[in-house]
């Protein structure tokens, strides 16, 4: 399973499922984004490079 964490407690999620049920990897996201922004499509959260680096 790869983590794409947002906001809110899904970073909280994110660590259960990668450092204690050790079942996914992160995707590299380090800082979460203000909800309204990603429906604007202002930001890139995350670059292709770094799917492609988690899924390999």
């Amino acid at each position: 399973m790869i983590t794409w964490p947002l906001f809110a407690e899904q970073f909280l999620n994110e660590k259960l499922i990668v450092q204690v049920l050790k079942i996914g990897v992160r995707i590299g996201v380090e800082v979460g984004v203000d909800p309204m922004d990603t429906f604007k499509g202002e930001k890139v959260l995350v670059k292709k490079e770094d799917v492609k680096m988690a899924i390999e």
